[in-house]
């Protein structure tokens, strides 16, 4: 009888336990909200330390760089406004990978400045918490006031 209570309590623990693709799709609507509210730090809680970047030229893209381009840009900007779609998420074995498309708005003295990119993502689990592993930029096309900009 003591081993169907314990079942029983732990099959109602994994019950309340969301699942990875649940956990990282929420992950993406909160870095999505740091972002907005120029929460650099928050937004960068999300990747791994070792997290490995590629650019869409396939060129390695560091997490210094990406954090000081945020910075430029939230320095400049009087409001900031990211929106994240995705549209697969795939969990296999210890990982999860997502293809998602994210748009940021900002306003800025010179007009407005938006940056598109699509992407695939790997998360993994490092120390308890889901954490983008490896990023790869598929497409990305940055704009200020309409007008293209070179991107890297």
């Amino acid at each position: 009888m003591r081993n169907l209570i314990v079942c029983a309590a732990f099959a109602l623990v994994l019950a309340g336990c969301s699942s990875p693709d649940k956990q990282v799709r929420a992950a993406y609507t909160e870095m999505d909200q740091a972002l907005s509210a120029k929460d650099i730090d928050k937004a960068m809680s999300y990747m791994a330390p070792d997290i490995v970047n590629t650019d869409a030229k396939g060129k390695p893209f560091p997490l210094a760089a990406m954090k000081t381009g945020l910075q430029t840009m939230f320095n400049a900007a009087s409001s900031v406004e990211s929106k994240t779609t995705i549209s697969s998420v795939e969990v296999k074995g210890p990982g999860v990978t997502v293809n998602s498309a994210s748009k940021m708005t900002a306003t800025t003295p010179l007009g407005p400045l938006v940056a598109s990119t699509t992407s695939r993502d790997y998360w993994e689990q490092v120390g308890g918490a889901w954490k983008i592993k490896r990023s790869r930029s598929l497409t990305e096309s940055v704009t200020i006031n309409g007008k293209p900009l070179p991107v890297r």
